[in-house]
């Protein structure tokens, strides 16, 4: 089995495609998620190679997956494929000829790189799967697949699709892809960022084993011709003398480089390269000496050089010259054999000219979320670009993916309109009118639903109970309707509600796993689960006694000074978290008190300590109005004991306070109320934490106080 040199070539560009597509290119290589990743080393490897990056913020999605019609972008591309004329009617009904990846994937079907799913579709917006990247890159390898099958040892093979069998037969046999630890391969997995790394580090390897020729017999004899000096490489010939022995002919002749700009270059301009070989060009100091590749790499990794992948040979090569010094430079070509060429002449970069310094990025745009069925995002891009120079700015964007997230822009705001659920990397440009440019990359995820916290809504805990049969539980609206108070029972609606626009999803207790399902009229499933942030002080457990819904359970050494978190989860139909609310707590074992009493203008008013409530009886029942008595004498003896009775409308209940008008009494009867005073007899009340109001010792215990007050 043969290996297409010229191919390789491309496919590893391939590689470097994946990351540039979608995310900026840094000079830093640390990436901080990839420690518990299979693929590390080959990360590491292709980040210090430059053929994959990061997504800018210090990490690389190892996990992170990527589309069909994305892939067969970048194998078009890499492949230099011709797009300039697509057909006119579309191979696959759901990729329409206005779609963005139409002309790529027309050229790569041309090609005989991709096919469809069936039923004449091709799977527009589906990951990537396992069996299908082994497919894409053993064609695009034009490798000869056929009967490789036969050679397939994982124990779920026979799931293999049978248009992939071979291929993925040809990429074992190869050692570009492995199974899993259990025996399996997993054909229908989607293709992880790390997989694809951990294929393109294997290609590498592969690129890099010395290929014997197949001997031919010259048509004639050679011509003698003066040898020309070849720069030293880190190539082994297989040893010296011997005349025509059965050595290794591995390629040891070094490409030629050529610059295409003309020196000077202004830094923060591109330098044009054209190297006859694909591989790697370096922009490195004149005044350091370099001798083979690992040195270019150094001087890229302490960030005083610059390199860029060479996709076709003899064509021009873009290398970006931003955050360089103003200094001497030197360019060398590196082939995929390592073999180095021999430095350009000085190439100079100096600084822009005062009049035209380039726009730069004064603050990096943070990462997005956009919900469905809500208006799109905007963000000021002046707010993240300038011109050192005060130059007018001209702004454009761009997504990566149009059909998860939208982008246009109206004078200096881009607006982010979400279209489907999601990823897209959104990327922003500052234009000076002069030629200098800057772009800044950010990361949309669009989600289906999200949550609505509510506002001003508290939850008060009572943190000296430890009783289960009176702990709060969560519920959802068949057990408790929102609004209301009963201390035991609150629905989980007071305080946070799931939704997209205007829209309120009811919700729904669930056992299995413990929260409440999202009921959601769309495809997508969503849940909501609660989460205490010290389970040893309060604990979030399953309801009791019957009690459908999630249980608050304090703890023995739970106090008013606790400091817990309760956190409410949204997860999508993946299990995976969409947006989150800490629902505020206060943890309350005093009890109401009741102030001085006063009168005034017919209206008695009772003050409390903190708001009072009627707790455990229906909601929006109103509490039991308190007994008012009256006594001319104030000793309330039982002849000189008149009630009060009053309209319901007579009595507000006002939080902290309580006001009792007796108007209505007094036009009732005329004379009868000169001086004396009032009792007022007040029950069943209890403060949010279901602490029974106490009446400075004049209650039973039971929430039945009493307190007094001089009429006039």
């Amino acid at each position: 089995m043969r290996l297409n040199k010229k191919k390789i070539s491309k496919v590893l560009s391939t590689c470097a495609l994946l990351s540039s597509c979608a995310f900026p290119v840094y000079a830093t290589p640390s990436l901080q998620d990839i420690d518990n990743s299979y693929a590390k080393d080959a990360i590491q490897k292709l980040v210090s190679e430059g053929i994959i990056n990061g997504n800018g913020d210090g990490k690389f999605d190892p996990t992170g997956d990527i589309s069909r019609q994305d892939f067969a972008i970048i194998l078009a591309k890499a492949l230099a494929l011709d797009t300039s004329k697509p057909p006119a009617t579309s191979t696959f009904s759901d990729v329409p000829v206005d779609h963005y990846s139409y002309a790529y994937i027309e050229a790569a079907v041309k090609a005989g790189l991709v096919a469809g799913v069936g039923n004449g579709e091709f799977g527009n917006g589906q990951n990537l799967s396992r069996q299908d990247m082994a497919v894409m890159f053993v064609r695009a390898l034009g490798v000869d697949s056929k009967g490789k099958a036969a050679d397939l040892k994982f124990s779920d093979a026979s799931s293999i699709s049978d248009y992939a069998k071979d291929a993925v037969g040809a990429a074992v046999k190869l050692g570009l892809i492995s199974g899993n630890t259990d025996g399996t391969f997993n054909p229908t997995g989607k293709a992880e960022r790390q997989a694809v790394a951990q294929v393109a580090s294997k290609f590498l390897q592969v690129a890099e084993k010395p290929k014997t020729p197949t001997p031919t017999t010259p048509t004639q004899p050679p011509q003698p011709k003066t040898p020309t000096p070849t720069p030293v490489t880190n190539s082994n010939t297989g040893g010296s003398g011997g005349g025509g022995g059965g050595g290794s002919s591995r390629d040891v002749t070094a490409p030629t480089v050529t610059l295409v700009s003309s020196s000077p270059i202004e830094i923060g301009n591109p330098v044009l390269i054209r190297s006859n070989e694909v591989g790697t060009v370096y922009l490195v100091l004149a005044s350091v000496n370099t001798r083979n590749k690992a040195d270019l790499e150094r001087e890229v990794s302490e960030n005083r050089a610059k390199k860029a992948s060479v996709v076709a040979a003899n064509a021009d090569t873009s290398m970006n010259t931003e955050r360089l010094g103003e200094a001497d430079y030197h360019i060398y070509a590196v082939d995929n054999e390592g073999n180095v060429s021999a430095p350009t002449g000085v190439v100079k970069l100096k600084a822009p000219l005062p009049g035209n310094q380039i726009p730069v990025v004064t603050s990096k745009i943070q990462k997005q979320v956009a919900t469905m069925g809500e208006s799109g995002i905007q963000i000021n891009l002046r707010e993240h670009f300038a011109d050192p120079d005060g130059d007018p700015l001209d702004f454009t964007a761009v997504s990566d993916n149009a059909g998860i997230a939208s982008v246009y822009v109206s004078g200096d705001t881009v607006v982010i309109s979400p279209e489907s659920v999601g990823k897209a990397a959104i990327t922003g440009t500052a234009s000076d009118r002069k030629g200098g440019t800057v772009s800044e990359t950010f990361n949309v995820t669009v989600r289906a639903l999200k949550i609505f916290p509510q506002q001003g809504a508290t939850l008060y805990v009572n943190s000296g109970r430890n009783d289960t049969s009176d702990n709060i539980t969560l519920v959802d609206d068949s057990t408790s309707p929102a609004g209301g108070y009963q201390y035991s029972k609150h629905n989980l609606k007071n305080y946070v509600q799931v939704g997209r626009g205007q829209e309120i999803m009811s919700l729904q207790y669930n056992a299995d796993p413990l929260g409440f399902k999202v009921i959601d009229n769309s495809s997508q499933q969503h849940t909501v689960t609660l989460e205490s942030s010290d389970p040893s002080l309060l604990k979030v457990t399953q309801g009791i006694n019957g009690m459908q819904g999630v249980m608050l359970e304090p703890q023995n050494n739970l106090s008013e000074s606790s400091q817990v978190t309760l956190t409410a989860h949204l997860l999508d139909q993946n299990g995976d978290e969409i947006d989150a609310h800490n629902i505020p707590l206060v943890f309350d074992e005093t009890a109401p008190t009741i102030g001085t009493p006063s009168y005034n203008n017919q209206c008695i008013t009772i003050p409390f300590s903190e708001p009072v409530v009627a707790n455990n009886i229906p909601p929006f029942t109103p509490p039991v109005p308190p007994l008012v008595e009256y006594s001319s004498s104030g000793t309330f003896s039982t002849t000189d004991t008149v009630s009060v009775v009053l309209p319901l409308d007579s009595y507000r209940w006002l939080g902290n306070s309580l006001e009792i008008n007796i108007q209505a009494y007094i036009d009732a009867h005329p004379g009868v109320i000169s001086s004396g005073r009032f009792r007022i007899t007040i029950n069943g009340m209890s403060d949010y934490a279901n602490n029974l109001l106490n009446g400075n010792g004049n209650g039973n215990g039971n929430g039945s106080v009493e307190c007094a007050v001089n009429a006039p």
